[in-house]
């Protein structure tokens, strides 16, 4: 127990990383509670424990309020992006507040990983012809999750949020590593199937001056980047299912991962004389080959899918 402190205490927020605590006993739309820092230009972002964030997407010219309301007794993290400092005042309660509805992302089908809100966090925005309200999709760093999200709005982008987690539970470095292949899978609610999927990405990079809208390959270094994404489903575009399957990292060295949105029958790679040199079922459409026992030199990898070949050049260094 304690003196509780007066809710309008001024919070002093410095360059970088900022932890506080919500000084108020009543809960607040993140964007009121938060709107004496709230500025295009100098508020990076504001995070909860979970890893949802109030922030400003410059590829968008909006505000994304992924937390919706405050919680008295919570601890946020705040970013600003510029030099000196500001004060944090909380409002007071308004006399009346209007209700607003906030989009629910929590899965239900997927068990979305528990992130660490103090390491980077990665936003992909959804959107696609093929997307339901209730549809879930999640995010893959080779076999592992490293984020997942609930389809909310098919209107509005910023209400489909899937954030990925550089941090799992209380590591910094466990979850996704900068670089690796981005692989997404969608469950589908109507049909209760699980896909692999393709996306898109919209926006450029640092598009409108902003250095956080990102479009490389691959999981990027640094914290708070996003990118705005449109997702194919498979079932869209049957003819063209090689499109969907992932080898990475090619070139390899002793290992490589195939990701395919459906069970692969046989998996076999030939050299440059056709010969066999590994031949074996997969347990599923993620697979990690062991390719210790292979020289250097240029390989083709054949999978077969519903009685078809499919066939992806591996180079081994």
């Amino acid at each position: 127990t304690g003196i509780p402190i007066a809710y309008n205490t001024p919070i002093t927020i410095d360059e970088n990383t900022n932890f506080i605590s919500y000084y108020p006993d009543y809960t607040l739309d993140a964007e009121a509670a938060f709107a004496s820092i709230k500025d295009v230009n100098a508020l990076g972002y504001v995070r909860q424990w979970d890893g949802k964030m109030l922030r400003y997407l410059s590829a968008l010219g909006e505000w994304d309020n992924q937390i919706g309301e405050t919680e008295p007794g919570q601890g946020y993290i705040v970013y600003r992006s510029v030099q000196g400092t500001v004060d944090l005042v909380y409002p007071a309660l308004p006399p009346m507040m209007n209700a607003k509805t906030y989009f629910n992302n929590d899965p239900v089908h997927f068990t979305k990983p528990i992130g660490n809100p103090d390491a980077a966090i990665f936003t992909f925005y959804l959107q696609g012809e093929d997307l339901e309200v209730g549809d879930e999709v999640a995010a893959f760093d080779g076999d592992k999750m490293v984020g997942a999200t609930r389809i909310a709005s098919l209107d509005d982008i910023t209400g489909n949020p899937l954030n990925m987690f550089r941090g799992l539970e209380d590591g910094y470095n466990n979850g996704y590593t900068p670089g690796n292949p981005i692989s997404l899978m969608i469950w589908k609610a109507s049909s209760n199937k699980e896909y692999r999927v393709l996306y898109t990405i919209l926006n450029e990079n640092e598009q409108e001056g902003d250095q956080f809208a990102y479009a490389g390959e691959g999981f990027p270094e640094g914290d708070y980047k996003y990118s705005l994404v449109d997702i194919t489903m498979p079932l869209s575009v049957n003819n063209n299912l090689v499109d969907f399957i992932n080898i990475y990292p090619n070139p390899a060295n002793n290992m490589v991962n195939i990701n395919s949105p459906v069970k692969m029958e046989r998996i076999n790679i030939v050299n440059l004389l056709g010969q066999n040199v590994i031949d074996f079922t997969p347990d599923s459409g993620i697979t990690e080959i062991n390719l210790s026992s292979l020289d250097t030199g240029v390989y083709f990898i054949n999978m077969f899918i519903d009685g078809n070949k499919l066939t992806k050049k591996l180079i081994i260094q």
